[in-house]
């Protein structure tokens, strides 16, 4: 991997040094220059590919972003590479009103100063936005949203404080996997007529302010200073030109 190349994509200019300062720049840079986005799916279905080289043009040379296997796939490879002790792992979501879902999703564990944090660059909904803490059951601070982890004999739980309810997000084993163990999913997402990725269009980033703005099919969201903006796009020309402008991506 040309690492200098994807710290330039992503915009980081910190050191090298294996920290846990560190590991959260790089975290946040990632969300807030590579977004998620399933248009390589959208409308028709693909093979997506979470091989390391075919992930590193995606999402560097090409300046593209990804689905979560690809985006988690490919910050684990940097990661890797620059020598932080990672691996990653099986994520089960959870959403509120909806039944219980399959694993269907991937986050990265890392080790750092004898702590163990979790770290997702490829979540597009309300999980947490930085490097967090999974070894300790103490509440979180992150980006004005309070978490919190809970550990029952089999599973790591990630939850998120709503309107004074403690909401489960994420749930996980904590079991080291490798790329190849999410192959299978990733074809199934990009390419299942009944895959949200290929029935939606999806895509979505992180601001720097701390907000966030989203594609989903042609209604726009923009979450910037505690304002919120939407709007519905008319024509796949103005859709288009919010793709290239908001979320540099050329297709």
């Amino acid at each position: 991997m040309d690492i200098q190349a994807y710290l330039d994509r992503i915009g980081y200019t910190g050191t090298r040094d294996l920290t846990k300062e560190n590991l959260s720049r790089l975290t946040r840079c990632h969300l807030e220059t590579v977004p998620f986005e399933n248009l390589d799916s959208y409308p028709n279905g693909y093979p997506l590919d979470n091989d390391p080289d075919v992930l590193f043009d995606k999402v560097v040379t090409r300046r593209r972003g990804g689905v979560c296997f690809e985006l988690n796939g490919s910050f684990y490879e940097l990661l890797h590479a620059l020598g932080f002790d990672c691996y990653p792992v099986e994520v089960r979501l959870h959403m509120v009103g909806r039944p219980a879902a399959p694993i269907s999703h991937e986050g990265v564990l890392v080790l750092v100063d004898g702590h163990k944090y979790y770290c997702d660059v490829g979540f597009g909904g309300p999980g947490p936005k930085d490097a967090m803490r999974v070894d300790t059951d103490e509440e979180q601070l992150i980006y004005g949203q309070t978490y919190r982890v809970r550990h029952s004999a089999h599973q790591v739980h990630l939850q998120r404080l709503s309107e004074g309810e403690w909401i489960e997000m994420i749930s996980y084993t904590d079991s080291p996997c490798i790329p190849q163990d999410f192959t299978g999913r990733l074809f199934y997402f990009g390419m299942h007529p009944k895959s949200r990725f290929v029935t939606e269009r999806l895509v979505n980033m992180c601001l720097p302010c701390g907000g966030s703005i989203a594609l989903t099919n042609s209604h726009l969201t923009i979450r910037r200073n505690g304002q919120v903006i939407e709007k519905d796009l008319e024509t796949e020309e103005e859709v288009t030109k919010v793709i290239q402008e908001e979320f540099g991506i050329y297709l």
